[in-house]
């Protein structure tokens, strides 16, 4: 298990991503083509302080929209703030919205529940915990730190005080890094991958820029193309987090 501890959410996308693919490359159990895979992953964070600007990382309102559809039971959750009300648990979990699965079809949903905990009954509910099946640190991962921080503000306001949560953690048995996504994103994650020419994912990551990025050579991938040009034009808005809500 590779075990992560960070002082806030900004902190995780800052250091967690640069320590994970330079300093400690040996975590990664396999690397196939431009992905890097790194099996049992348990982050850890003191505060939930977030100020992650979803449009740096090509995200628009649309999308923040479609991770809640696909995950969030406005119902259920509603639900999950009243139980922790009255609730005399250590710890109470609330269910993301699950994929409708068939033999052959479908891996099942990326996110699967976040578990709420607290040290005693006699105190408020104080961390939040998210459980994954899978996750791509360089992408969906960063959309999720802030949906951590946007559920737990949501609990603390809706509990009638039971919840002051302002720590938390992410777990997750597979997670994966993109060598295209590194390289779109190299900048927030503090990574200069003209740097570490040995490092498999960050030579990957510098034929993108230098090759991709340039317009010298397209990609087969028309969803690739399209986020080079975004990104090359500035073309998408600031997505502040103090913008973004859950209702």
């Amino acid at each position: 298990m590779v075990i992560k501890e960070y002082n806030s959410l900004d902190e995780v996308l800052t250091k967690g991503i640069k320590e994970l693919l330079l300093e400690e490359p040996s975590n990664f159990g396999s690397i196939h083509g431009m992905n890097g895979y790194i099996q049992d992953l348990f982050i850890t964070t003191k505060t939930l302080d977030c100020s992650i600007d979803l449009g740096s990382y090509l995200y628009t309102r649309n999308k923040w929209s479609q991770l809640l559809k696909l995950y969030v039971d406005k119902d259920e959750l509603v639900n999950f703030a009243n139980i922790l009300k009255t609730s005399k648990s250590y710890s109470q979990t609330f269910y993301f919205k699950q994929k409708s699965r068939a033999v052959g079809h479908g891996n099942g949903s990326c996110l699967i529940s976040m578990v709420v905990t607290r040290p005693n009954r006699n105190q408020k509910f104080n961390r939040a915990v998210i459980m994954y099946r899978t996750t791509v640190l360089t992408k969906q991962f960063v959309c999720d730190l802030v949906l951590l921080n946007k559920l737990a503000t949501y609990l603390n306001e809706n509990t009638d005080g039971q919840c002051a949560i302002t720590e938390g953690a992410l777990y997750t048995p597979w997670a994966s890094m993109h060598a295209f996504q590194l390289a779109l994103y190299c900048k927030n994650f503090k990574v200069n991958p003209k740097k570490y020419s040995d490092n498999f994912l960050c030579c990957k990551a510098t034929k993108w820029i230098e090759e991709y990025f340039s317009g010298e050579r397209v990609t087969k991938f028309k969803s690739f193309d399209r986020l080079i040009r975004y990104h090359n034009e500035g073309a998408l808005p600031s997505i502040p987090i103090e913008s973004l809500k859950i209702f």
